[in-house]
């Protein structure tokens, strides 16, 4: 897992040489190539030569690194999530199947779900999910709706409220909409395409892990993917964001600075064990190679 991006300089400054040679050569020499130049163009010649040579080296070294890496991730990894139901905030990431696999590898069961916070309008009181955010704000003080709806959904869904309902909502979720179940922000924000939950998202599911990996156009955290991530949290459930992106700086620091550890290596052995070792009970972090993160990956042995 060598960086190449030395050896690409060392090219590039090779050939600066060697056009800088010809172009002195020519001016002193005039079009006859005179003993230096020839020496100068051999001395260049062998030099990218044994540069070529190295990088074809290390290439296969980074190739047999990272096949490593990946088998050790994955039998380190087998049965970690075992008995666990992962939320997945963000269907259409284009890392999302990245992020079900790596549950599913590990033995969980992922729960993929698209969030879109541009179609909830405050403004519109025939959306389910306004008239209950109305009553949340005063129920959990707060002025913000998409706080007090997050807040709502993580209390339908925490171990708490899981264990004390007698009722229970019609299966799947995706089918039942109405305002009188037992999970009545739930049912309001899919109903409202808010919130599209998969269609084995039933009354029976216990959210015991979320990874939240949506980001709008800009690369931002998606506003109520965030809010869930920080209201499930506060139920005591491992969360994180991860991204994809190795630049993606802005997403998992917005998550950071909520104190909700993340990665921006998903899809790399690295982010990949970062992902499962959060899930689990790594230290919390700011995790991969962005400025002012906490390590490249958790130093940690799984549960």
């Amino acid at each position: 897992m060598y960086n190449l991006r030395y050896h690409i300089i060392s090219i590039v400054a090779i050939f600066l040489a060697l056009a800088l040679g010809l172009v002195l050569g020519g001016l002193i020499g005039g079009s006859a190539q005179s003993t230096s130049q020839n020496a100068l163009v051999d001395t260049i010649n062998n030099e990218f030569k044994q540069v070529r040579e190295e990088s074809a080296q290390l290439k296969t070294e980074n190739e047999e690194l990272s096949s490593f890496a990946n088998a050790a991730l994955t039998q380190e990894i087998t049965g970690k999530l075992n008995d666990r139901t992962i939320l997945v905030l963000g269907a259409r990431a284009a890392s999302s199947k990245q992020v079900e696999n790596l549950v599913t590898d590990a033995g969980g069961t992922p729960l993929v779900a698209e969030v879109d916070s541009s179609r909830y309008d405050p403004k519109n009181k025939e959306l389910a999910s306004v008239r209950l955010a109305d009553k949340l704000k005063k129920r959990y003080n707060t002025e913000d709706d998409l706080t007090a709806l997050a807040r709502g959904f993580a209390m339908e869904w925490s171990t708490q409220l899981a264990s004390s309902v007698t009722t229970h909502m019609p299966t799947p979720v995706a089918a039942a909409a109405s305002e009188e179940s037992t999970h009545p922000v739930t049912a309001a924000l899919n109903k409202d395409g808010i919130l599209t939950l998969p269609d084995d998202f039933s009354d029976k599911t216990l959210i015991t892990g979320l990874i939240d990996i949506a980001a709008n156009e800009e690369g931002a955290p998606d506003p109520l993917a965030l809010d869930l991530a920080i209201a499930i949290k506060d139920q005591d459930v491992p969360v994180l964001a991860a991204t994809a992106d190795p630049e993606a700086e802005e997403f998992v620091k917005a998550a950071w600075d909520e104190k909700i550890s993340g990665t921006n290596l998903l899809g790399k052995p690295a982010g990949n064990w970062a992902v499962i070792a959060l899930l689990t009970g790594a230290p919390q972090g700011l995790y991969g190679n962005l400025s002012g993160a906490t390590n490249l990956f958790p130093v940690f042995v799984a549960k």
